[in-house]
Parts: structure tokens; C-alpha cells; sequence
């Protein structure tokens, strides 16, 4: 419906005015209660976020001044070096070793009663075994197993290893053929 102001133009300001005035003290009202409730609500957990954040950067600045000072990036570096090594060392002694073929040959000469503690071979060719041996008998069996073997080129045992009848230490000392020796190459 359609109203007609019939005020006179002084008294329609006034109306106007007071209208303003109330629209402005709800905006001045909506205004403050939004500020208030900001300031309940998010100062709580801003401050703190000030405060660690603050706390943050000096940690790292402190952080930064000790790594100068105790050299972490190099030890660090060689810590990496390190652990590559270890990797490396525990990737070969997982897998199982290779005997050869002169091993295997000795393993399969062995003669029960014969102990054989250790073998050197050097890249020349020459060869040493010791070991213990339970009789006289045992290790004269073992010796000319030797002997005859295709990858012996000659063998020696001291006269000493017989001397005794049992509980023996002895030790041999021999050549590689070169053909064998040619192979291993």
C-alpha cells in the first residue's frame, strides 16, 4: 500500500536522520560484537601460535650456530660413506663363498682320522696345509692321495710329521700345477 508523507520537509530530514542513526548503532553493534567475538574465540589460539612461532626461530638460528659449530654436515656425509661400507660389507659376507677347486680335491682326498686346520695358497702356486692327524698310517694315506692328485705338481711332508705313531701335527708343503694355475687366472 501505497503512504503519502504529509510532514513538512524539515521533519522528513529528521526522520531520515534518526533512521541513520539507528542503521549506523546496528552496524556500530554488529561491528563490536564481531570484534568480541574474534578476540574470544581466535586470540586464544593465536597468541600461542605468536609465541611458538617466535620460539621456532630462534631454535633454528640456534640449530644453524651448532651445526657450524660441531660440523654436522660433514660428519653426516661421512656417516653416509660409513653406512654405505657397512651396507656393502654385509651384502658380500651374506652371500656364500666360493671353495674352489683345489679345496674341493682336498675335502674329497680327506681320509678319516686327518684334521686339516689350515690351507695357504699363494699366486705363485705354492701351497702349505697343516693339520693334525690321528695315526701315522692316516697321514702316509693322506700324503699319497696328495701326490697323486692332478692338481698337485709335487708335495713334501718334513720327516717330523712320521716321527710319532699317533696324535700328529704336521705339515705339508707342496706346488700347484700351472696349468691349474693358468685357470684360477
Amino acid at each position: 500500500m501505497l503512504t503519502t508523507n504529509l510532514l513538512p520537509e524539515n521533519d522528513k530530514k529528521t526522520i531520515t536522520l534518526v533512521k541513520t542513526a539507528r542503521l549506523m548503532r546496528v552496524a556500530a553493534f554488529a561491528t563490536t560484537s564481531l570484534l568480541i567475538a574474534n578476540a574470544v574465540f581466535l586470540l586464544p589460539t593465536f597468541l600461542p601460535l605468536l609465541f611458538e612461532r617466535r620460539e621456532l626461530k630462534r631454535e633454528l638460528s640456534t640449530g644453524k650456530e651448532a651445526r657450524e659449530k660441531f660440523q654436522t654436515n660433514t660428519r653426516f656425509q661421512e656417516m653416509k660413506k660409513l653406512s654405505a661400507a657397512v651396507k656393502e660389507t654385509r651384502s658380500h659376507i651374506s652371500r656364500p663363498q666360493y671353495t674352489s677347486r683345489i679345496l674341493d680335491a682336498i675335502v674329497e682326498h680327506g681320509v678319516a682320522g686327518i684334521a686339516v686346520e689350515t690351507i695357504t695358497v699363494t699366486e705363485t702356486g705354492a701351497i702349505s696345509i697343516t693339520g693334525r692327524a690321528a695315526t701315522r698310517k692316516a697321514l702316509i694315506d693322506f700324503e699319497e692321495k696328495f701326490k697323486a692328485s692332478e692338481y698337485m705338481e709335487n708335495i713334501s711332508s718334513p720327516l717330523s710329521n712320521i716321527i710319532r705313531e699317533s696324535n700328529i701335527s704336521f705339515t705339508m708343503q707342496g706346488n700347484l700345477k700351472p696349468a691349474i694355475l693358468e685357470k684360477a687366472k
